[in-house]
């Protein structure tokens, strides 16, 4: 292994990391930033292998990726380097393990001097360049998951005005309540990706453990899930002096949210992580159902179960009426839930994957 250096030399390249330069026969050689630092570090390790947790994250540890990003990353430095995967003679792959840089590779010391070329202030800015990049994928993930949630909650508000608003419109003005339940599924919606989106993006910033990529957007699923209950009860109980029971909260959203994530993280390609999240949300929203618990179509039912007497509501006896879906319905519309909410997660992190590969 070979580390401490600025400068190394293998076949006719030289790597120099603090210009961040490639150069073959004195040739620059172009390579994206993320690519660059994939190649410093195999070129460090030179002769040991990297395993595919270590570049996700010392590489891509602002946001997660998945093997198809490593892939590409490797297949553009094999192209830059003139190598080839059948036959390597500077990158071989250990599969299913990762990569290991195979020549002979040569390390200069750190010219003298350049330590003054390089004052404390700057190094320290550069040290805190990781921690911004780690916010900026934090915020852009968080704003993507929330907004993909809420248009799942718009599917789902659609879903239910046809369920409950139209077979009653003969008998009540169904626009005003209409928009209200559509709404209402927004921004439940919303707050479901929100908080998936940003437990999941927390722990992706700081390692690549999957479980634990998993682990976080539970735990956001979980916090935000259960402060949503909580303010809905409460605004429920200051509107109509009732709140309804059982409706959906912290538990559902973190069974939801993990087990998508799970399905997500499994994935190889992105389409193999689109499906694996689309399908394991919607089992995960029947599972929720299946086992007692509630989400939106449940909650709706109870809200209507609580607050029928209420005679502020009296007017929206209708709604209530078909509000009662039964068990087996219920399961199956919380799996239809949980399908169109882990496919819209999923796609808010592949697109934000890919435009931090773009840019990065």
């Amino acid at each position: 292994m070979v580390s401490g250096h600025s400068v190394y030399r293998f076949g006719d390249f030289r790597l120099d990391v603090a210009d961040r330069r490639l150069s073959r026969a004195g040739d620059p050689v172009d390579l994206p930033p993320r690519y660059f630092d994939a190649l410093v570090l195999l070129v460090r390790e030179a002769g040991r292998l990297v395993a595919k947790d270590r570049f996700f994250a010392e590489i891509w540890g602002d946001v997660a990726v998945g093997d198809e990003a490593l892939t590409q990353c490797i297949k553009t430095l094999r192209r830059q380097l003139g190598d080839d995967a059948a036959r390597p003679r500077f990158i071989q792959t250990v599969p299913k393990h990762g990569y290991r840089f195979i020549p002979a590779v040569a390390a200069e010391s750190e010219p003298m001097g350049a330590s003054a070329s390089n004052p404390p202030h700057a190094r320290m800015a550069a040290a805190a360049v990781t921690p911004a990049r780690h916010h900026a994928g934090i915020v852009a993930t968080t704003a993507a998951t929330a907004i993909s949630g809420a248009v799942a909650g718009l599917v789902g508000g659609v879903l239910y005005g046809v369920l409950l608003i139209l077979p009653a419109e003969a008998e009540m003005g169904g626009t005003s309540f209409a928009a209200l339940l559509l709404a209402l599924n927004v921004l439940v919606g919303g707050l479901a990706g929100l908080g998936v989106g940003l437990g999941y993006s927390i722990a992706a910033a700081f390692t690549g453990l999957r479980l634990v990529h998993v682990l976080g957007a539970a735990i956001g699923g979980l916090a935000v899930g259960e402060i949503s209950r909580l303010l809905g009860l409460d605004a429920f109980n200051l509107l109509l002096g009732e709140a309804p029971v059982g409706i959906t909260g912290g538990a559902a959203g973190a069974f939801v949210g993990g087990l998508l994530v799970l399905g997500f993280v499994a994935g190889r390609r992105d389409r193999h992580r689109l499906l694996g999240a689309t399908v394991a949300g919607g089992v995960a929203g029947l599972m929720v159902v299946a086992v007692g618990g509630r989400l939106m179509a449940g909650s709706l039912e109870r809200i209507a179960a609580t607050l029928s007497d209420t005679g502020a509501l009296a007017p929206f006896a209708p709604f209530f009426a078909n509000a009662a879906f039964g068990y087996w319905p219920e399961i199956f519309l919380g799996g239809v839930e949980g399908l169109v909410f882990g496919g819209a997660i999923a796609a808010a992190l592949i697109l934000v994957e890919r435009r931090s590969r773009g840019s990065g």
